[in-house]
């Protein structure tokens, strides 16, 4: 009794929903959300300041109460101050150095505007040099001196795209990460793996030009199939004897992580999430980590 009230941090959160209240129109009514919670929240003489920022993720500032209302009782924060977090001021240079090109459709034209087209894997390299570019095309791992620079495709993995960032010190920079692949890499199902497994262990004579049949018996995806037997092989869990698909007299146990096609769909899943799945400001928030920008 007879402290001051504490004042709480929330930090990242977002001014969500701000308007403006009283007679004057001067106060800020709004909600201080982030993924998963919100709060109502009253800010005297801010709304003004909230128009001004340049993003609603802030830093919040602020003393918890209850505000009743017609008999109802609710968590309210009286805001005493916010402030642009760094974090997401990060993300607000950022984009002004990066394009967000993912799921546009590009052409010839457009791409020639760029000064360097920067790509990742070597068959679109190479088929962007027997075609009709009138750009400079490099790979990933080359000096990219130009000012406005497109990153045509994906990597494999991440860490390939972090030391790009880390020198690429262009003005402006799109992302475009194409690729062929129209659903995305299929995280590996644990359970349809062992299911799979179990059934080749129990049953003889099935020959490698017919799994084609037991994916529809166990009513899988014939590319998931073709995906784990391939682990299974690396992994010396199956053999193949004379077109036959069979148990491996494996002599000890191995992690899945061993096989190299399980690990690179690991990487490329990894890819996916971060790099194409994200919304443009949760992507510029992991860049933030590793450009030469910030």
């Amino acid at each position: 009794m007879g402290n001051p009230k504490p004042v709480i941090k929330l930090t990242n959160v977002e001014l969500a929903q701000p308007r403006s209240i009283g007679k004057d129109g001067t106060h800020l009514k709004t909600q201080v959300a982030d993924q998963s919670h919100q709060v109502d929240a009253i800010g005297f003489g801010m709304y003004q300041k909230s128009q001004e920022e340049e993003t609603d993720v802030c830093d919040v500032y602020g003393e918890l109460g209850i505000n009743e209302w017609a008999g109802r009782k609710n968590l309210q924060l009286m805001l005493d101050d916010f402030q642009v977090s760094p974090a997401a001021q990060k993300v607000q240079e950022l984009k002004k150095v990066y394009l967000d090109y993912r799921n546009k459709r590009i052409s010839t034209e457009i791409i020639n505007h760029f000064d360097d087209v920067v790509f990742f894997n070597e068959a679109y390299y190479e088929a962007a040099k027997r075609s009709k570019l009138q750009v400079n095309m490099v790979r990933y791992d080359e000096d990219v001196s130009g000012d406005n620079v497109l990153i045509y495709d994906r990597p494999h993995n991440l860490d390939l795209f972090k030391k790009f960032i880390k020198k690429n010190k262009s003005q402006h920079t799109a992302l475009f990460f194409h690729t062929n692949l129209a659903n995305g890499y299929l995280k590996p199902d644990m359970v349809k793996m062992k299911e799979l497994l179990k059934y080749i262990y129990s049953h003889q004579n099935i020959q490698a030009n017919q799994m084609d049949l037991v994916a529809k018996y166990l009513n899988f995806e014939k590319n998931d199939v073709d995906f784990y037997l391939k682990v299974f092989f690396e992994l010396n869990f199956v053999k193949m004897v004379n077109g036959f698909v069979e148990k491996a007299d494996a002599s000890q146990q191995r992690e899945l992580i061993e096989s190299p096609t399980y690990l690179k769909r690991l990487q490329r899943n990894e890819v996916e999430k971060i790099l194409i799945e994200s919304n443009f400001d949760d992507l510029l928030s992991w860049m933030s980590d590793y450009d030469c920008h910030c």
